[in-house]
Order: C-alpha cells, then sequence, then structure tokens
C-alpha cells in the first residue's frame, strides 16, 4: 500500500513506567504494514528506564517526531492523552498504550473500513488478555456473539447513538483503547470534555461522545493484545476500597451523564441501579465501603425506594435491559 495514497495516522503512545514492554510495543507500531504513520511519545515522569528507551526508538524512525515527557506526573490517563489529541495532525488517530501491543496488519485492517464508511467516528477490534509475561488469559473480554463470530464480512457499522444507547449507556464496550483507531475531526468537534478531568472511567465517556458523533464501526477479529496488571488503575481500585468507592462514583456520574443526553427512561435508570447493586454486593468490600456505595447508587432511583419495590419485577421483563438490547 503506498504511503503517499493513504491518510496519515497519528500514533500516540502514552507511557508511565512500562519500560520492559516499550520494545514490543514500539515494534508493533513501526512495523505496521500500513506505513504512513507518524507517532508521538508522551511519558509521564517515569521513574523506570522508560525515556531512555524512547530516545532509543526515536533515533531508529524519523515517523517518531515527538518525544514529550513530563515533569511530574499528571495524575491521569486522559490528560495525556489530551497533550497528545494537540499534537496530531493525522485524519485519523490510534492511541496505543505503551504496556499492550498488536498485530502487523492493526491499522491496514481498521483504516480501509473508516474510509469506507465516511460518516463513523470511531473502528476497534477485539483484543486478546494477556498478563505481564504474555500469557493468556481464559476469560474473554469480548464475549462476541454466534452472529458477530460469524459475520461474513468480519465487521458491522452501527449508527453511533443507537450503539451509545443500547451499548455504551450499560458497559464500555470499547474496553482497550490500544484497539481503537477514531477521526481526528469528529474529536475536533467534541463540546463536552469532562472526560479529561476523570481518573478512572474517562475513556468510558470519551467514546460515549464519540459515537453520538457518527458511526461505530466493531471488527470481529482479534487484533489487539491488551495487557492486564494486578497493580493496574482499574484493578487496584478493586483491591483497595477508597478507591474503589472514587472509581464506581466516576461510573454513576457518567451513567447519569449518558442518561441525560440520551433521555433515558427512569426504567432504564432503575435497571442500571440495579447493575451497579449487584457489582457491590459482590465485591467483597467491608459493609462501611458497600455502605458508602449503596447511598451513592440512590442518584441512579428515579423513584422512591417503595415505588422501585412495586417496579423491581418490571426489571425481569425478557428483552428489556442489559445484554438483552445490545447491538449485533
Amino acid at each position: 500500500m503506498n504511503s503517499q495514497q493513504t491518510p496519515l495516522v497519528t500514533v500516540i503512545v502514552p507511557n508511565y513506567n512500562y519500560a520492559q514492554f516499550l520494545d514490543k510495543r514500539l515494534s508493533t507500531v513501526l512495523g505496521q504494514t500500513y506505513r504512513n504513520i507518524k507517532v508521538v511519545l508522551l511519558d509521564d515522569a517515569s521513574t523506570d528506564d522508560s525515556m531512555e528507551c524512547m530516545r532509543w526508538w526515536k533515533e531508529q524512525d524519523s515517523r517518531i517526531v515527538d518525544l514529550v515527557a513530563n515533569e511530574s506526573n499528571s495524575g491521569s490517563p486522559f490528560l495525556q492523552w489530551k497533550k497528545g489529541f494537540e499534537k496530531a495532525n493525522g485524519k485519523y488517530i490510534w492511541i496505543a498504550e505503551s504496556d499492550d501491543y498488536c498485530e502487523l496488519t492493526f491499522l491496514e485492517t481498521l483504516v480501509p473500513l473508516l474510509e469506507k464508511y465516511e460518516n463513523a467516528s470511531i473502528c476497534f477490534s477485539g483484543s486478546y488478555q494477556i498478563d505481564e509475561n504474555d500469557n493468556y488469559l481464559e476469560h474473554d473480554i469480548d464475549n462476541w456473539t454466534k452472529r458477530q463470530r460469524e459475520n461474513p464480512d468480519g465487521h458491522k457499522y452501527f449508527d453511533g447513538r443507537m450503539y451509545a444507547e443500547r451499548n455504551l449507556f450499560w458497559y464500555n464496550f470499547v474496553y482497550n483503547a490500544s484497539g481503537v483507531v477514531f477521526r481526528r475531526s469528529t474529536y475536533e468537534q467534541l463540546t463536552d470534555v469532562e472526560c479529561f478531568n476523570m481518573r478512572y472511567c474517562g475513556d468510558w465517556r470519551f467514546w460515549f461522545n464519540m459515537a453520538l458523533m457518527g458511526g461505530v464501526i466493531e471488527v470481529y477479529k482479534k487484533l489487539n493484545y491488551f495487557r492486564r496488571h494486578s497493580g493496574c488503575v482499574t484493578q487496584s481500585a478493586h483491591m483497595q476500597g477508597e478507591r474503589y468507592v472514587k472509581a464506581m462514583d466516576e461510573c454513576m456520574n457518567y451513567t447519569l451523564y449518558a442518561g441525560k443526553v440520551l433521555n433515558i427512561s427512569s426504567l432504564k435508570l432503575l435497571l442500571s441501579a440495579k447493575v451497579y447493586y449487584r457489582l457491590f454486593k459482590s465485591s467483597g468490600y467491608s459493609e462501611e465501603i458497600i455502605k458508602q456505595l449503596n447511598a451513592m447508587q440512590q442518584r441512579l432511583m428515579p423513584f422512591s425506594y417503595l415505588k422501585y419495590t412495586l417496579l423491581k419485577p418490571l426489571i425481569k421483563v425478557k428483552g428489556y435491559g442489559m445484554g438483552k438490547e445490545r447491538c449485533e
């Protein structure tokens, strides 16, 4: 594929203390069969050998056009995203997280689909989950249906607003930025920037807003390798009660925001409250933590608890609620 005839992709590689994974990450970025890329490296005040590694790579390939290092840690991965977006000049943007890696055909597969569907704002592939030692994890996070697995085209285009309402309101199906390529012009039209002030689920809000601006393409191929760490932001939030409370607070604020934007019905808000309730009950935290979480959950209940109890049977109506509405 001639790079002069293909649109430019800006690849943003945000990093914090992942020196041990950078060689594999950058080799799979720079080794893409799709050649027309410009790479921006971002370091959030790492204390390991990340900067030395990134400087070496910058000397090896002229497509690495920038290396930006923070003097102090920003405290948020999404602030790093924003910094990278400000330096992007490609038609498309790919956030290639520094601890993940991908197949060399990743861009070659996704970019032509964005070219084909001109109204699409984001395109994302499936992912394998791996641990720190590159071992495959058993849990299949994609959980594709039979119809999706057997799709003869290997992908499907969805109306963005429908995708936001039926998928992204309930769960962040766009679960790993490394598996996504999105249209820069769409991002530049976003007016809600609250995601950059978030610590835990800013990506969920970002993809929701992007979906509202255009179509969503799901690619039913696992082209990305999503690394899960025992000490990552999300998992450590599950391990430490107060951080878990803050993460759930962000998630519920997102649910309220998305519900307002989509004019979600009261019954669906009740359904979302039940989803959070089940999550809290299975978290294994102390009664004090569960009490805090349940108090926060009340924000999602548009009715009094008595009315909630009376309406509870409706939550089990066949074909209504999370999972039953998922776009396929």
